[in-house]
């Protein structure tokens, strides 16, 4: 029965006249259906296709719970996490709050309330916050985790903090929503505050309930994840053609499959003509679409030799296929650059020439499918070699 009361009953108290604590409230975890991106692999040489997504890194050290929520007095206190990333260059892109499920304050209603959302880069004094790398106004809009998308900062060394800035006061007309706070051991002592017009010091509440999401530095967090969510939709790509300058939103959608959960496999792939391909990805409630198509990258399907209108193209040869440590490009003409991209549509390697004829090491690529793009006298020929595993 404590229990239960301590969880509809705030108890608050005021520190030094700046800061309000409560304890004893729990909360839910944080959603993780987040992706930096959509992707298409192919598997079982060429016969079927994986529709899967970039994972983001996802920085945190609450369990989901919160024992206490804190909230400042004044207005213009702030409360941050100190997250350090494990390689770099990194972009971070979203992130979550916990402000709880509207109990404590009693009497406050701060739905419909705004905070700021700020990030610091760690040159302050003794890795302190210091620069502002960035901030967005954050309007609170449901109970709970609160999920911000338009952060935009690359990490390039070191660590970065994520915080909250509260606009209003406690006293003031417009109320402040709180930050959850788990305390529950192993604490790590990452979670830092800054009273208005004061300095950045380690928080004596410990640990905010603040969550960052990082991509990879040409990436950025997609808008895939919601509590009302119920699935997604899959379509499969088609009538496109690279060569061209055409990408994945020029081609015809033909939807495939609608699941609820996040991977597919699009078992018809080995059926389909040859060509270029790729796949999107939607959400959907409640038979209502929900957000845009999210492209993949281009797989192409039985395209082995020449691709380009120009019949009278050189002759190009990529051998060995599949190829282990080291393959050969060889044509009939002068070869003018050769560019390797993967299956995920990065580039693996790029060199200009004009020969007739290199070799390649492969050696550092993972197997898998690569695509070739040969740039020749007589214009552009595709090619698509299979690294073979060691």
């Amino acid at each position: 029965m404590k229990t239960n009361i301590l969880q509809t009953v705030a108890i608050a108290f005021f520190i030094s006249g700046i800061f309000f604590f409560s304890q004893n409230v729990n909360s839910q975890p944080a959603p993780d259906e987040n992706f930096c991106a959509v992707k298409a692999k192919l598997l079982e040489g060429d016969s079927v296709c994986r529709v899967g997504g970039h994972s983001p890194l996802y920085y945190y050290f609450d369990d989901g719970e919160a024992n206490d929520y804190a909230l400042w007095v004044v207005a213009g206190g702030m409360s941050a996490v100190k997250f350090k990333p494990p390689g770099y260059p990194v972009r971070l892109t979203a992130g979550q709050i916990y402000v709880g499920d509207g109990s404590f304050p009693v009497g406050n209603d701060f739905l419909g309330t705004d905070f700021q959302v700020v990030v610091f880069d760690d040159d302050g004094p003794d890795g302190f916050p210091g620069t502002l790398l960035d901030s967005l106004i954050v309007t609170v809009e449901n109970y709970e985790w609160i999920m911000f998308n338009d952060i935009d900062v690359v990490i390039d060394d070191g660590a970065f903090y994520l915080g909250m800035k509260q606009l209003y006061g406690v006293s003031e007309e417009q109320h402040a929503a709180p930050i959850g706070i788990d305390t529950d051991v192993p604490t790590v002592y990452k979670s830092y505050i800054k009273v208005a017009g004061g300095d950045w010091i380690l928080s004596p509440y410990q640990d905010f309930m603040i969550r960052a999401y990082t991509c990879g530095a040409d990436l950025k967090l997609l808008e895939l994840n919601a509590k009302s969510y119920y699935g997604y939709e899959i379509a499969r790509v088609s009538d496109f053609n690279p060569n061209d300058g055409e990408g994945p939103e020029d081609g015809v959608l033909t939807i495939i499959d609608s699941v609820t959960y996040f991977h597919a496999y699009d078992s018809l792939f080995y059926s389909l003509p040859p060509g270029y391909y790729a796949y999107a990805v939607r959400m959907i409630q409640d038979d209502t679409i929900t957000t845009g198509w999210y492209y993949t990258n281009t797989v192409s399907h039985l395209i082995n030799a020449v691709e380009n209108i120009n019949i009278d193209i050189a002759n190009v040869r990529v051998f060995p296929n599949p190829a282990f440590d080291v393959f050969n490009v060889e044509s009939s003409v002068i070869i003018q650059s050769v560019h390797i991209v993967n299956a995920l549509g990065q580039t693996v390697f790029s060199k200009n020439l004009e020969a007739k004829e290199i070799s390649i090491r492969s050696r550092f690529l993972k197997s898998g499918f690569y695509f070739i793009s040969i740039k020749t006298r007589q214009g552009l020929v595709n090619k698509k070699i299979l690294i073979g595993e060691r």
